[in-house]
């Protein structure tokens, strides 16, 4: 069963890493170079993986699926801010875009998770 409090605590988490990313990004952004995206890109994905590793580490019996969950959570935050941003601006919405990013936001999720797992089970051992 999926625990809305961890999902809650550990996407909060991952967003005090990826607002910060975003903001800069999009206040410092006027076509930028490639290094400047992939740095952007970069701390995201990390941002999905450390909720998913709150959320790993939190929920013993179910860590992945809470990882997936807080990963996908700290998305769909962010991606509700730029989906209302992106109306008002008159842009055009991609439906397969969003859903491809929530899937990755997931799986890093799971990724961050199952290292919180593996920590765990590493350190039980000694």
């Amino acid at each position: 069963m999926l625990d809305p409090k961890i999902v809650i605590s550990s996407a909060l988490a991952g967003l005090m890493i990826v607002v910060p990313a975003v903001v800069i990004f999009q206040v410092i952004s006027d076509g930028g170079g490639t290094s400047s995206r992939l740095l952007y890109f970069g701390l995201v994905i990390l941002g999905f993986v450390i909720a998913g590793f709150g959320g790993g580490r939190q929920e013993r019996s179910t860590p992945l699926m809470h990882g997936a969950a807080a990963g996908a959570a700290v998305y769909v935050v962010i991606q509700l801010v730029g989906l209302v941003l992106r109306l008002v601006n008159g842009e055009s919405i991609n439906v397969i875009q969003y859903a491809f990013l929530l899937l990755l936001a997931s799986t890093a999720g799971v990724l961050g998770a199952m290292f919180a797992d593996w920590s765990i089970r590493k350190g039980m051992r000694r």
